[in-house]
């Protein structure tokens, strides 16, 4: 039982470093791309397209935000005709 509850903790410990590290690393990514103008893209939630990040609207909240066009945009048929 102790031996269980220590080897949780300690997977628990690594989880969280991990996700810090994890976190600090993508930071790093995303500054180093905006040095060398590296434009991130994101795909809009209505229509299906890829939008450049910093022109996208961003609707609802955390974990449910989603990218959108900055206008009206219309859906895009996708494989065998089925809507995106």
């Amino acid at each position: 039982m102790t031996r269980t509850l220590l080897l949780l903790v300690a997977l628990y410990v690594v989880w969280r470093a991990a996700t810090i590290f994890g976190r600090l690393r993508e930071r790093e990514l995303q500054a180093r791309q905006r040095r060398f103008g590296v434009r991130t893209v994101v795909r809009c939630h209505r229509c299906r397209r890829l939008i450049p990040e910093e022109t996208a609207q961003w609707q609802g909240v955390w974990p449910l935000r989603r990218a959108v066009c900055p206008g009206e945009c219309e859906p895009e048929e996708g494989v065998h005709g089925h809507l995106a």
